[in-house]
């Protein structure tokens, strides 16, 4: 019977649900959705992740755990705000990604400008901390930004998900064509995490065979460990479905395996916090369990749930799950970005 942290249905042979350990906050700066966490375990844990309030302007903010399941908010938050009028992340600053090396937090984050309700720009910036509470930004932000005319990322670029290699760093990230209709995911190398090289085209993934991300799938976060990358992923089966969440791995980052137990986490039943789908998804070890956080939605809101699944029940880095499938040129068809970024019930971009 897999541990969880609460009953919960097990679908097939492995997609379980998981429980909610972050809600929103009537009345202030998260009073709308808290989405796409971010989490560092090192004994104990620091979650940090995006806040919207009521006018669609997001925040990033800072809450810690001792078990990584009762969560207390910070009292400084939020410990990253939105620009001042007329800088590059004026009306919102989300999806935060964050390294701990070298006693330095190290965060890459997407800014955006507004023009008459939706998105005009938005691009990736870099910020320091020394302790993961009081962050500054990289003056010569942002370091990632939109691709040149014709690029399949003209549009704009968002959702930063970072690996240390030791020496050097691998990004992957969303990027739009200028149309705004059509989502895939890029990649970027840099030898200080500030200087960016994007790979020319857009990387993918095998559809799996049962078809729950056969409509699009999303990258929610990426780990490294002996030489494997591990992807944590969501996806849709079709225009208006609800996602559910995966993962795969590779040798490269470029060339992935599907988990041939996909999904591994989706929703629950109608009325449940969950009931709207499961998305961004990223996990960290903890003894002998990945601990999968993610945001899923319910009533018009977006919070923040857990699911714990064994190592000894999802041996997911462990190389390879089946004959290596060679990656292909895959269009990932998607949603326009509307002001708010996240998946709507049976939404993802």
């Amino acid at each position: 019977m897999l541990f969880l942290l609460m009953p919960t249905r097990t679908l097939g042979s492995s997609a379980v649900q998981g429980q909610m350990v972050l809600d929103v906050v009537p009345g202030g700066w998260e009073s709308a959705h808290v989405w796409r966490p971010f989490v560092i375990y090192n004994g104990s844990f620091m979650m940090w992740y995006s806040g919207e309030n009521s006018g669609g302007i997001d925040n990033v903010g800072l809450s810690t755990s001792a078990d990584g399941i009762k969560w207390a908010r910070h009292p400084a938050n939020p410990v990253l705000r939105v620009g001042l009028p007329g800088q590059w992340d004026a009306n919102s600053v989300q999806a935060a990604w964050v390294i701990h090396e070298k006693g330095l937090y190290k965060m890459w984050f997407e800014g955006q400008t507004f023009s008459t309700g939706s998105i005009a720009k938005a691009a990736i910036g870099y910020a320091t901390s020394p302790n993961g509470v009081e962050w500054t930004k990289y003056s010569d932000n942002p370091v990632l930004s939109s691709g040149a005319a014709g690029a399949w990322d003209e549009g704009r670029i968002y959702g930063p998900v970072v690996i240390s290699t030791g020496n050097s760093y691998v990004m992957y990230y969303r990027g739009l064509s200028s149309q705004g209709t059509v989502g895939q995911t890029g990649m970027a190398t840099s030898d200080d995490g500030i200087h960016w090289t994007k790979r020319a085209s857009p990387i993918s993934i095998p559809p799996s065979t049962s078809g729950w991300d056969s409509y699009l799938w999303f990258l929610g976060g990426a780990m490294k460990s002996g030489g494997v990358y591990t992807m944590w992923y969501h996806g849709l089966r079709a225009s208006g479905a609800n996602g559910e969440i995966g993962c795969a791995n590779s040798t490269d980052g470029i060339v992935w395996n599907v988990y041939p137990g996909n999904p591994v986490i989706t929703y629950g039943p109608k009325g449940s916090w969950d009931e709207g789908g499961v998305y961004h998804p990223m996990a960290v070890t903890v003894g002998g369990n990945y601990y999968v956080y993610y945001e899923a939605y319910h009533a018009g809101r977006h919070r923040v749930g857990l699911a714990i699944l064994p190592m000894s029940q999802y041996p997911i880095p462990e190389f390879p799950w089946a004959v290596p499938i060679a990656a292909f040129a895959m269009t990932i068809a998607a949603f326009a970005l509307r002001k708010r970024r996240t998946p709507r019930k049976g939404q993802g971009s």
